[in-house]
């Protein structure tokens, strides 16, 4: 079994790390910088983001793990906390090898939109603009449409795309924001969302009624965590003049326009409400949030991007739901992921979304 350990003790803190590898000067050793120090901000501990450099290391690119060349593996990944009780996947004895690579996409961001926002797309904004991505090509494994389409509107080059399932690099500079960044998130943060084009302001109120303006994410398409009043949730948002979307079956584009021509931007705690990194300064997000979650990271998030956060609280889990709640969340119990039912007051919902 591998050993687990945090990066103090593997990396010597080096001054001036990031210009040394952007000018192609790597120090002869395992080294670490930081490239965002860690601060209180609401009550929050937002930041603290490390850049790791070393040498001859294996890189499993579906999971954003890395094993030194001594067995141990850095702590910087949200998937290394899971092989505390159980081995690191062996790598097979045909990984091939490449002389450089920069880590800055975990296994969480390989799949979830909101993840892929806010772990992945900090950290390869940053290399971008600091010069280190261009001597350490970014690496990742095959990317999904929407993932490309999110780099392009950034205008970030594409990847270096490996589909083997670990890779050995001769140098590999690693960010430590691919470690849930989503809870903390900061100046990073800020940056990505600059280059995904955000408006300087809210736009005006686009018609009449009491929910122009508002842009709802609805969930109803999705498995997990079924609000009953969706629904009608939605007639009556529409009916006040705001607009209702699925992202589930939308474009990466087509979800940041709409999230740019909102003044307010409201949905059930999920993925679809990192659509929040789209609005201008100033804009409103409304969570409607079931008791049974409690993250941090909408606060953080909208804190960092000077957006007004609310949250409207809902039921717990409920312990007998309708039977159509039950048949829809049945794929996902079948597969021990988390799906259950839950309950908002309707008419707080609305009256927030009409202040």
């Amino acid at each position: 079994m591998s050993e687990i350990e945090d990066e103090a003790r593997l990396f010597p803190e080096v001054e001036g790390l990031a210009a040394a590898l952007a000018a192609g000067t790597p120090p002869e050793g395992p080294a670490q910088a930081v490239i965002e120090p860690p601060r209180q901000a609401g009550g929050h501990a937002v930041g603290d983001v490390r850049l790791l450099y070393a040498r001859d290391v294996t890189i499993w690119p579906r999971l954003g793990l890395v094993r030194l060349a001594d067995g141990r593996v850095p702590a910087h990944a949200h998937s290394a906390s899971r092989l505390r009780d159980r081995p690191l996947p062996e790598a097979p004895g045909s990984a091939p090898r490449i002389p450089r690579a920069a880590i800055w996409l975990g296994k969480g961001a390989c799949r979830n939109y909101g993840h892929f926002l806010f772990d992945g797309l900090p950290g390869l904004t940053w290399l971008d603009e600091s010069g280190v991505g261009a001597a350490y090509p970014p690496l990742a494994p095959p990317l999904a449409a929407w993932q490309r389409e999110i780099l392009a509107m950034a205008g970030l080059p594409a990847p270096l795309i490996r589909r083997e399932a670990a890779v050995n690099v001769g140098e590999a500079v690693i960010l430590t924001s691919i470690n849930h960044y989503l809870q903390r998130g900061d100046g990073l943060l800020f940056a990505a969302a600059a280059r995904l084009g955000r408006p300087a302001a809210p736009p005006p109120p686009p018609g009449p009624g009491p929910f122009a303006g508002a842009l709802y994410l609805s969930r109803r398409g999705v498995w997990s965590r079924v609000l009953l009043e969706e629904a009608r949730l939605e007639r009556a948002i529409l009916q006040g003049g705001g607009r209702v979307i699925r992202p589930e079956g939308m474009s990466a584009r087509a979800q940041a326009e709409a999230a740019r021509g909102a003044r307010t931007l409201a949905g059930p705690s999920g993925a679809a409400l990192g659509n929040l990194i789209h609005l201008a300064p100033g804009a409103r997000v409304v969570e409607l949030r079931p008791s049974a979650v409690d993250e941090p990271w909408m606060a953080v998030s909208t804190l960092a991007l000077g957006l007004r956060h609310e949250v409207v609280s809902g039921s717990a889990p409920l312990a007998a739901p309708p039977l159509a709640a039950r048949v829809k969340t049945l794929p996902r119990r079948l597969y021990g992921r988390q799906a259950w039912a839950w309950s908002v007051d309707v008419a707080e919902v609305l009256a927030r979304l009409a202040e």
